[in-house]
């Protein structure tokens, strides 16, 4: 159920239509909400080993296409610009992991909303941690590979170089 609910939330996102940036911050948030839900949390938590085969391999269809939704979104993001140049697997997949693993944390008597984790996650996840002022730092640059560049938030301060 959980995995449907992800499934229809992709596919209202994606009637609405726009650019693949706004999408994929929906789909995100989608995520983010329903893997605070009890259906959401069940898929996480439980796994799929448990399973028989059958329902296995019926779960695991069904996350390989949430996955293709993903890198779709993230092609169609870098093909328009409102992605940075990455690898979509990649991306995906430590999108994915890291909305997943709200699963594991959230406690619905605990401080923060679902909304207000989507909000903080997708923060995070799309705009990163490092301020303007750490984005030249040593460490950062060290972790990159030689010909990357740090990714900028601000097109003003990206064509100002």
């Amino acid at each position: 159920i959980g995995l449907e609910m992800l499934q229809t939330a992709i596919r209202e996102v994606d009637a609405r239509g726009g650019r693949a940036i706004d999408k994929l911050v929906a789909v995100m948030r989608q995520y983010a909400e329903i893997a605070t839900l009890d259906f959401g949390m069940c898929v996480i938590r439980v796994g799929e080993e448990s399973l028989p085969p059958e329902s296995r391999r019926k779960v695991r269809q069904m996350k390989a296409g949430l996955d293709r939704e993903f890198r779709e979104l993230i092609r169609q993001g870098i093909a328009e610009g409102s992605i940075a140049p990455c690898d979509p697997k990649v991306a995906a997949f430590t999108l994915a992991g890291a909305l997943s693993w709200i699963a594991r944390w959230y406690r619905p008597d605990g401080p923060l909303t679902p909304e207000a984790i989507a909000d903080q996650c997708i923060h995070v996840l799309l705009l990163g941690l490092c301020s303007d002022t750490a984005r030249g730092s040593a460490a950062l640059r060290q972790a990159l590979p030689a010909d990357a560049e740090p990714p900028r938030t601000s097109r003003r301060k990206a064509t100002a170089r």
